[in-house]
């Protein structure tokens, strides 16, 4: 009975999933005009990446409220808000559907829905687990593919082309 016992107790543990739902850090985006350039940046993360060892695989899902991105300029962050529709949609919501860890790299392939519309991307991430899971990369949406129109300034358009830096570490909330 003993032996039972530990046997179960050992599956408990082995099969046990870990739920990481705290996040610190930071993602950010780049936006770009042939006058000026510009990066707008939020801290509001909010999701949560799960673990199962019994099959040593990840999975994540995260959102980011689009009114907390700030970019140092009030103007350009209403205009962002009214450009990316963000009262029908106020999140951007990225879910994972393949995370690929080797090492301390990760590739992850998730659906990223923004303005209410939805992309597969692939990005490419230095991942340290230690006391939570940190990830930091970059990756590049087409605000074409979201169809929101791009702002003009002076009668020239916003690049179509926007990068997204994500550096973020999700700890188990206790």
């Amino acid at each position: 009975m003993k032996k039972f016992i530990s046997i179960l107790l050992l599956l408990f543990c082995v099969s046990y999933s870990q739920k990481y739902n705290h996040f610190e850090g930071t993602v950010a985006y780049y936006g770009s005009h042939p006058l000026h350039d510009w990066k707008g940046i939020s801290s509001s993360i909010n999701g949560e990446i799960l673990f199962e060892p019994s099959n040593d695989s990840y999975s994540c899902m995260i959102e980011i409220s689009v009114e907390s991105f700030k970019s140092k300029n009030g103007n350009r962050d209403s205009n962002m808000l009214i450009y990316a529709n963000a009262l029908e949609h106020p999140k951007i919501l990225f879910k994972s559907l393949n995370i690929n860890i080797e090492s301390d790299s990760a590739k992850i392939t998730g659906i990223i829905k923004f303005s209410g519309k939805e992309k597969k991307i692939i990005t490419n991430a230095g991942i340290k687990i230690n006391n939570g899971i940190q990830v930091s990369g970059d990756f590049t949406i087409n605000l074409s593919d979201f169809d929101i129109k791009r702002p003009s300034l002076m009668f020239l358009k916003i690049n179509d082309s926007i990068k997204i830096e994500y550096d973020m570490k999700a700890k188990n909330e206790k």
